[in-house]
């Protein structure tokens, strides 16, 4: 009665992990290159095999282990709808790949194309983090006029023939798994960044969030329903408790 307990409790901690994980979503439908959040329970399979990475651990997993409670969630790096905004400096990628900016904790990667000028000149996200070249440095436009964009990432102005740079646009392997920094940011510290070989630039449109709301609104259904069911397992348990406590143990 105890290990039921314990399960329609676990149960409800992981539906709520999954709630939050959805609202977030929701909560990001109009941010621009926004990547939706996957909730993931931690499987057994996948803790177990972290463990045995050092035998000297193994001793240590515990019999509750598949009925962990904690949520983890993955990225969908699926595209997002491509809105027109006519602002050259507005910039989506179709296809696979990130954007690269300067943060002060290191390089990070984006998907958020809504690029503007700051006031020395330097094309910046809208935190004002740099956006950087394919040799790593930050670009510099002046006072922009005449800017244009191509599909592989170089930028002209007007009256130069030859590009002044080229948008650093890189790919991460696909059994990478990203962490959001905030801001629709990625950590790229550490990961093994490879230049994107089949993303292409749109100039003047903006890649939209790829959360679909009714998916996600169907998803904090079910996550209803099954809070629902697991609420009723523990007030179960706790009346089978109950019965035991005051009539199995009870002196006749």
């Amino acid at each position: 009665m105890t290990r039921g307990l314990y399960n329609a409790t676990t149960g409800m901690v992981r539906e709520l992990g999954r709630q939050d994980i959805i609202a977030n979503n929701l909560a990001n439908i109009n941010t621009i290159g926004y990547k939706r959040d996957v909730p993931m329970s931690l499987e057994f399979n996948r803790w177990l095999r972290h463990y045995l990475e050092d035998p000297a651990l193994v001793a240590n997993v515990p019999p509750d282990a598949t009925n962990s409670p904690e949520i983890i969630s993955g990225v969908d790096t699926s595209q997002g709808a491509l809105v027109q905004t006519g602002n050259p400096l507005d910039v989506a990628l179709v296809g696979k790949g990130f954007f690269v900016v300067a943060t002060p904790q290191g390089t990070a990667l984006t998907r958020q194309g809504n690029f503007r000028l700051d006031e020395r000149g330097f094309l910046v996200n809208q935190d004002g983090y740099k956006v950087l070249a394919d040799r790593g440095v930050a670009i510099q436009l002046g006072d922009a006029r005449g800017v244009k964009l191509d599909e592989q990432g170089n930028i002209f102005i007007e009256g130069l023939e030859v590009p002044i740079a080229t948008l650093r646009i890189v790919d991460v392997p696909a059994e990478t798994v990203l962490q959001k920094i905030g801001n629709g940011l990625f950590n790229a510290n550490g990961l093994a960044l490879v230049p994107a070989q089949k993303a292409r630039v749109k100039s003047g449109y903006l890649e939209q969030s790829n959360v679909n709301p009714i998916q996600e609104l169907v998803s904090m259904l079910i996550v209803f329903r099954n809070y629902e069911a697991a609420q009723r397992m523990a007030r179960a348990q706790d009346e089978l408790t109950q019965k035991a406590i005051e009539e199995v143990g009870a002196v006749r």
